[in-house]
């Protein structure tokens, strides 16, 4: 099986150095010691210093954990379930607007909504904003019963071993099956912030066992670097503040914060792409184990399999280089999720941003008035709402043969589906809306 590219904006001429939540399966082809050197305060957490300074260099760790999770469940799907996600895919497919809003399934507070397709194998996809979960059929012998993804913002949430426990509690629903499950990959990643030149000294800095080093740059301005790419292990080291501001992720500015984030100074990521295979190479089995061997999985992909130095005029053994003084900062976290600030609100829905749909609205309604010649506010929103209400009632009328009222109805049903925030079945109540949210105490955990 062959992963598929992990979609998201793009910093400059790639789209892969994003970490939003990605298709399935991926492809199927591997504690750390305190913080060395002249670093002031104790190793970086979330209740002590995260800066370090060598020399005129600084560091300063803002939060790190587990980025996206992938995990795999065994067992067998129950009849009735795959029965009614049969009947739900087809009703995804439909042409009809109001058989398509119906393709959903609530499990547990989750309004899931069901693709029109299946995807490697997984005929069957339910998805918000939490989880992504791939489901086999009940004659499949040669996969597993679920290929679930949890989602950053998520795990950002409630951290990948409550995560975990709800999304097990979801699989039980749906199907009989094992309670541990395997890792198929796991994202691991460290925001800080640095006054260091990222883009010095080069993709020859780069020294490990990837066979591909790729710098990107944004109107002349770099944006990150992406090692490794399409193999089981990889790596990426990006402008993380450009990327949450692209990709609508304004829940990291308040982590950022609280971390004691240095305003003005982007943030950057490092990250590791860690696939099952390479987990459990580590000698790696069980989730738990998994949980338990953060530290030494980061290790791994810091010092032995990558590293990030400074190049030595006369000396052409690489591996004798000094590491960057911002890599010896990062290679030397001491991994402790339980004092990694988690974010206090999340919502299941998956909705665009107030401030895009604004800047839309603004952008139509600045449109019609150009063209129909009026500069006053106040008249451009009153004839805009007139000619917009006038063209699709006749539309509604022409080609639904039902009244505006209703055509809206059905268009805002559709999208309840898609975004996660409405329940469009039969039993619904009608004056249902929005979606639930999840507040955690106020305080760090």
């Amino acid at each position: 099986m062959k992963e598929q590219d992990k979609p998201g904006p793009s910093l400059g001429n790639s789209e892969n150095l994003a970490d939003d939540l990605t298709g399935c399966p991926p492809r199927t082809d591997a504690q750390a010691p305190a913080v060395a050197g002249s670093g002031q305060g104790a190793p970086p957490s979330n209740t002590a210093p995260g800066m370090y300074r060598e020399g005129e260099i600084w560091t300063k760790v803002l939060r790190y954990g587990v980025d996206s999770l992938y995990l795999s469940y065994e067992g067998e799907l129950y009849g009735d379930i795959e029965g009614q996600l049969t009947l739900l895919k087809m009703q995804a497919q439909s042409r009809n607007i109001l058989d398509r809003s119906k393709a959903q399934l609530e499990i547990l507070g989750h309004k899931f909504e069901v693709w029109d397709r299946g995807q490697r194998g997984f005929p069957y996809i339910l998805q918000d904003n939490a989880f992504r979960l791939c489901i086999a059929s009940g004659m499949s012998r040669s996969l597993p019963m679920v290929y679930a993804v949890i989602s950053s913002e998520y795990l950002a949430h409630k951290g990948p071993e409550e995560a975990q426990d709800e999304l097990r509690a979801v699989v039980r629903y749906i199907g009989d099956g094992y309670d541990f499950p395997n890792t198929s990959r796991v994202d691991l990643f460290v925001d800080f912030q640095t006054n260091a030149d990222l883009e010095l000294p080069g993709r020859h800095g780069w020294v490990g066992r990837a066979r591909s080093v790729t710098g990107y740059s944004q109107n002349n301005d770099f944006t990150g670097w992406a090692i490794g790419q399409g193999s089981v292990m990889s790596a990426r080291l990006y402008n993380k503040t450009i990327e949450a501001a692209k990709s609508n992720k304004p829940w990291l500015f308040p982590l950022w914060s609280r971390g004691g984030m240095i305003p003005d100074v982007p943030v950057w990521r490092m990250e590791f792409q860690v696939m099952g295979s390479v987990v459990k190479e580590l000698g790696i089995r069980s989730f738990v184990s998994m949980l338990d061997n953060l530290g030494g999985i980061w290790q791994y992909a810091t010092q032995d399999w990558l590293r990030f130095t400074l190049p030595q005029a006369g000396d052409t053994n690489r591996r004798r280089w000094p590491s960057h003084p911002v890599w010896d900062v990062l290679a030397n976290l001491q991994w402790r999720l339980d004092d990694v600030p988690l974010s206090r609100k999340f919502s299941a829905s998956r909705v665009p941003s107030m401030e895009r749909l604004e800047r839309m609205y603004m952008s139509l309604l600045t449109s019609f008035m150009a063209a129909q010649g009026i500069t006053d506010y106040r008249d451009g929103v009153k004839a805009f709402l007139a000619a917009t209400d006038e063209h699709h009632r006749s539309y509604a009328k022409r080609t639904q043969e039902i009244e505006l009222d209703e055509w809206v109805a059905r268009e805002v049903r559709e999208k309840g589906r898609k975004f996660n925030t409405l329940s469009n079945t039969e039993e619904a109540n009608e004056s249902e809306g929005g979606d639930a949210e999840f507040e955690e105490p106020i305080g760090d955990k």
